[in-house]
């Protein structure tokens, strides 16, 4: 009888009133165990519900729903520590000082639980953050999010920021100034060619970056500042020095082959072993953090073997150490005069994580041959291979053409993998744009 009590309380409350009611609503709470992690799914959305019902009764309904009965168990824990759901049913019932209360409680318990573990400092920050900071540190972190379309529209915003807001400013500046691989830094600084006009001097730029590289100085010089090659920095190492590295192979998995084949290429035009230079960079990036691998089987080991040949393509640290490394390379190649400047942006450009033309493509309209999505089931496993195709085949293209493409990406005959999303452009209203993209995926490939 205990899962349908909240039915009779709804009962109870349309024929009877909510005072009379009220009983049942103590007993749902009670005897389903809705203030433990027991439960249900639908726990907190009741306990809501009951304070907005009963806000004038609110220390009378968590007396009596909190007061233990007997011994404890296993199922009545929960009444010896507040919950955040007791911190929800405060807010509903527009109890906002004891919910702050109970939060301030919270963690306090919990600080003093953790506070024995060897935990970085930004965990456990000593001075506590000003509120008007916090959704800026939120928005800062949300760029490095492992997806390269999240990082676009992260960048967007943040360069909105840059010009309107001030305080957001030294924000930037402090996040740039903690950055740790070359990769990451450059990837930041290109936020600042979405900005016009530029919201920082160069002299403050320069005083937090902690490792220039050759395309840093790139991006500086895009923006209108003037570059200092001859200060990039890379590792001097001996013959000895220079060999395979198995870690770094272990890394790659997932990472685009881009890397690898620009370094080979301009092994084979110098004659040189760039690829175990590259290794001991990579070895010497590593050493700045705590570097950890991705295994990608511990996540889909129950539908693919460990041998199989799958790949992912996720942006991290492991991504992140590689094209750092490349960059160093990259730079020693162009000090010691084995690149010069006239070849030098093909082989930096691409480390670019947006630019020119995608960053200003957008798409402006629903596409005509855009398909009907109510069209498709997407009940589960009645969505077989075969209604996927021919939901795919009503795909036309007539003058336009999709420069970013995501899913649905077929599987087998369990259904869809992952869905995406498309952007699209008219090839009559960006022909130029179309023409200087693919010319230049052309001259990399």
């Amino acid at each position: 009888m205990n899962p349908s009590i909240g039915e009779i309380f709804e009962l109870s409350q349309r024929l009877q009133g909510k005072n009379t009611a009220y009983k049942w609503a103590l007993r749902d709470v009670k005897f389903n165990q809705l203030w433990s992690a027991y439960g249900g799914r639908d726990a907190t959305g009741k306990l809501k519900k009951y304070a907005r019902i009963y806000k004038k009764k609110w220390q009378d309904f968590l007396q009596s729903t909190l007061a233990h009965e007997g011994k404890s168990t296993r199922l009545n824990l929960w009444n010896l520590a507040p919950t955040d759901d007791l911190v929800a049913f405060l807010i509903e019932a527009e109890q906002f000082d004891e919910a702050v209360a109970v939060t301030e409680a919270m963690l306090i318990g919990f600080e003093a639980g953790v506070q024995h573990l060897n935990l970085p400092s930004e965990y456990l920050p000593l001075k506590a953050e000003d509120q008007t900071n916090v959704s800026g540190r939120m928005l800062l972190s949300y760029f490095f999010v492992p997806d390269k379309v999240a990082r676009l529209k992260a960048a967007k915003e943040i360069s909105n920021l840059l010009l309107d807001e001030g305080n957001f400013r030294n924000l930037y500046l402090e996040k740039l100034g903690t950055l740790l691989y070359e990769a990451d830094i450059c990837d930041f600084l290109s936020v600042l060619k979405l900005s016009d006009p530029v919201p920082f001097s160069e002299s403050e730029i320069r005083s937090v970056l902690r490792h220039p590289s050759v395309l840093s100085e790139y991006i500086l010089e895009t923006l209108g500042f003037s570059p200092q090659f001859e200060n990039l920095e890379y590792s001097e190492f001996s013959n000895g020095d220079l060999r395979p590295s198995e870690r770094m192979e272990r890394s790659k998995n997932g990472v685009p082959n881009i890397w690898s084949m620009q370094i080979h290429r301009l092994s084979r035009a110098c004659g040189l072993r760039l690829d175990l230079r590259i290794a001991a960079e990579w070895e010497e990036l590593t050493k700045r953090k705590p570097f950890l691998f991705f295994n990608h089987t511990d996540y889909i080991s129950e539908k693919y073997h460990s041998l199989d040949n799958v790949s992912c393509s996720l942006s991290w640290n492991c991504e992140s150490a590689i094209v750092s490394a490349y960059l160093r390379t990259i730079g020693y190649c162009f000090v010691k005069g084995i690149l010069d400047s006239a070849n030098l942006a093909e082989y930096i450009v691409p480390a670019l994580p947006f630019g020119e033309p995608l960053s200003d493509i957008s798409p402006s309209q629903r596409p005509d041959f855009w398909p009907d999505f109510g069209n498709l089931n997407m009940s589960g496993s009645e969505l077989s291979d075969a209604v996927l195709q021919h939901f795919l085949n009503e795909w036309k293209l007539p003058s336009e053409v999709p420069l970013f493409a995501s899913g649905p990406l077929r599987s087998d005959e369990r259904g869809i993998d992952i869905d995406w999303e498309c952007m699209v452009v008219s090839e009559e209203d960006h022909q130029g744009q179309l023409t200087e993209l693919f010319g230049h995926i052309y001259s990399c490939a």
